[in-house]
């Protein structure tokens, strides 16, 4: 076997698995799209605007309650499926309670990379896992990750708390 072999069969490869991450992504676009679009002809986010208002909760337990929701969704799915399934939801929540969308946006980015890194399933623990020595155990990366969980964790404490992290830059700008 000669290195052009090798190497055609390493294009291969690579080809075959780009196709399939382009299918898959282009598959969570379609189906996302359409998500949007059919709760936009069901006007199911002013439904749910109406139900979460009739709870009569602060605004601030209203974030915790979507934080709790993206953390655990975070724990099982892909960032994007995630913010395609859910921004159509929480955006008019958001903008009918008068909060800013760019504090938001950062809360649920910042949400969203903590997912990367929580168990079971965290895309980058299993990169961690694909990179490391065969005597580290999932275990032991997850064991490693708790405490930039935890670390991410008290970020979004802070970012909700003083939403002035986040907006005082925008506000310098002038961006409202």
């Amino acid at each position: 076997m000669d290195l052009r072999e090798v190497e055609q069969r390493g294009r291969k490869k690579a080809l075959s698995g780009t196709i399939k991450l382009s299918v898959m992504i282009f598959m969570i676009i379609l189906a996302s799209d359409t998500y949007s679009q059919v709760l936009a002809f069901t006007q199911a986010a002013s439904g749910l605007v109406d139900f979460v208002l009739g709870l009569n909760l602060a605004p601030i337990m209203v974030i915790i309650g979507i934080m709790i929701v993206l953390i655990i969704l975070g724990c099982f799915m892909e960032s994007i499926s995630i913010m395609m399934i859910t921004v159509p939801i929480f955006i008019p929540i958001i903008t009918f309670l008068g909060l800013d969308p760019i504090w938001f946006g950062v809360l649920m980015l910042v949400n969203l990379e903590l997912g990367f890194i929580t168990p079971p399933f965290g895309m980058l623990l299993f990169v961690a896992k694909g990179v490391s020595s065969e005597d580290i155990t999932m275990s032991d990366i997850w064991k490693a990750a708790l405490p930039f969980v935890f670390a991410d964790l008290i970020g979004i404490i802070l970012l909700i708390l003083f939403p002035q992290i986040v907006l005082i830059l925008p506000n310098m700008m002038g961006i409202k």
